[in-house]
């Protein structure tokens, strides 16, 4: 956007070129440098889509490197930490004004519905798995429901003031019911039934960023009223219209990557921890083979094995008899058969250093450390920790550390189930449908800076009975 100011006063415009007015009245005509356009290269087909998994340097690599990441109980282990950190947290709702009666009222309607769904921590946990895959989406099962809303409204001939819901796309209009002379308020509401989790590799976009899933191409016309699209990997769902409130996407770390890197153009709707840790994790595993290679090789020693030369049977012999032993390795060795005797017997044991081993061990752990350094914040959070009286400052940093990720973490999931003008979310397809007349955001907040004060008050109160 950018302004001018003819006649004195100044003009914003938007990516069109076009006035935007002080009211808001006129709809914006989006951003004025579309973000496919920002990039060497376009590989784009008939439904002009980002290029899939590309984006992904596990995916890209190879997607079997990308499954054994996720089967990575350490990888796992860390990941389990920073959802926990969220998933646990207590939340409440706000609006913009708290003296309001009836945003108030709303504010509180939402949070009696969100508090009524068994699947709410569960879902919750789902769209945590975005710090993993750097997308992931609930898909939602809406139905209707009701509840009392109370304060009281009755109209003019003193009966209840029941709501009258709009019908949601996709799904039958909740049905009326007679009013009836009593001192409740019974209103319509927009409820989860039941809702999945869409792993985030089945989620793609298309240059102008509506959401897509992929779907398997024979079932894919039997979707009603659904808009088919074709991707390089096949056939997907288009998320437009009524397809859009049933996915709630979350993303993760959106991210706009250099012009030259076209295929990775799909990271500005989200990356995960996958595709930022996989070179460091690949790294580790290469040195966790070399280690597991040597000790299968010479791990357990090496046994020499002599045998008079020239003598096709005596080799034959040893031979059969390594292969009866353990896995050492094994070397034969002819000798002279005047020299047998010298030799003492024909079996020799030889230990191998493994000072080589020791070193690829410990650069394995300084990875596992540098890993669990960027995943949580900290240090020794899976393998114990390593604070002391002596480093109480370092340990307090990371504990810092590790509390602003599990904020930033929470203000990301908390605009997602939030949602926006452009982006459905939990809540405000609630207020949508249940309370349409509400022209005013409900803001869904994890409760993330009372958990830090108690905390830090916890921390503070160990220090002083420690005498610090």
């Amino acid at each position: 956007m950018q302004s001018h100011y003819p006649n004195g006063r100044p003009v914003l415009l938007d990516g069109m070129g076009h006035p935007i007015r002080p009211d808001g009245d006129a709809a914006p005509a989006g951003i004025a440098l579309p973000h496919a356009w920002t990039f060497i290269a376009k590989y784009s087909g008939a439904s002009y889509t980002y290029l899939h998994h590309l984006f992904d340097e596990a995916m890209k690599h190879a997607r079997e490197d990308a499954e054994a990441m996720r089967r990575d109980c350490y990888l796992m282990s860390l990941l389990q930490e920073r959802q926990l950190a969220v998933a646990s947290l207590p939340w409440h709702l706000e609006v913009p004004d708290e003296k309001d009666k009836y945003q108030v009222r709303v504010r509180d309607g939402v949070a009696r519905i969100l508090k009524g769904m068994p699947l709410l921590r569960r879902m919750i946990h789902w769209w945590l798995e975005a710090i993993w895959y750097g997308k992931y989406a609930v898909q939602v099962e809406w139905d209707w429901s009701t509840f009392n809303d109370r304060p009281v409204d009755l109209d003019d001939d003193g009966e209840e003031d029941v709501n009258e819901a709009p019908a949601m796309p996709g799904m039958p209009a909740p049905k009326p019911k007679p009013k009836k002379a009593n001192k409740s308020n019974i209103r319509r509401c927009l409820t989860v039934a039941d809702a999945y989790p869409v792993n985030g590799d089945k989620i793609g976009h298309q240059y102008d960023h509506t959401p897509y899933v992929l779907v398997h191409s024979g079932d894919a016309d039997r979707l009603p009223g659904a808009e088919i699209i074709t991707t390089y990997l096949g056939r997907a769902l288009s998320l437009r219209g009524s397809w859009r409130e049933r996915f709630i996407i979350h993303k993760q770390f959106v991210e706009d990557v250099d012009f030259y890197n076209s295929e990775q153009a799909e990271a500005i709707h989200g990356i995960g921890l996958r595709s930022k840790l996989f070179w460091n994790n690949w790294l580790k595993m290469e040195w966790l083979g070399n280690v597991t290679d040597f000790f299968d090789r010479v791990g357990l020693g090496v046994t020499i094995w002599k045998y008079p030369r020239g003598s096709v049977e005596a080799r034959r012999a040893v031979a059969a008899a390594s292969r009866d032993q353990s896995n050492r390795a094994h070397i034969f060795v002819p000798v002279d058969p005047d020299d047998m005797g010298k030799a003492g017997t024909g079996v020799e044991r030889m230990e191998v250093p493994t000072s080589g081993s020791e070193a690829l061990s410990k650069l394995i752990e300084l990875i596992d450390r540098y890993m669990e350094r960027y995943v949580v914040g900290q240090e020794g959070s899976s393998r114990g920790s390593t604070a002391g009286l002596g480093n109480e400052a370092n340990a307090e940093f990371q504990m810092d550390t590790k509390s602003r990720i599990t904020m930033l973490d929470a203000s990301f999931l908390a605009e997602t189930i939030s949602g926006s003008e452009r982006e459905p979310g939990l809540v405000n397809t609630i207020v949508k449908y249940t309370f349409p007349d509400a022209d005013f955001p409900v803001r869904f907040l994890f409760d993330v800076e009372r958990k830090e004060s108690e905390r830090k008050l916890q921390a503070a109160k160990t220090l002083i009975e420690m005498g610090l």
